[in-house]
């Protein structure tokens, strides 16, 4: 899925995007002390999160140490 696939093409389109925008923000407003809980657990689940990420781009642990000499 590109970037621009994810912009609304038509009119209702647009407004159903911004409805969407206006009920998230009144939800996180409504709701802030609970979004302030649920922080600590988010940056713990985040962490295994980029793990899986990061680790994607180089082909997981088995792509440590390949194409370097031993250098003695």
């Amino acid at each position: 899925m590109t970037p621009a696939s994810l912009v609304p093409r038509t009119t209702s389109g647009w407004i159903v995007a911004t409805v969407f925008a206006i009920g998230v923000g009144l939800a996180v407003i409504d709701h802030w002390t609970h979004v302030l809980g649920v922080l600590p657990y988010l940056v713990i689940l985040a962490c295994p999160l980029m793990h899986v990420v990061m680790h994607r781009g180089h082909g997981g642990h088995a792509g440590h140490g390949r194409g370097r000499s031993t250098g003695s």
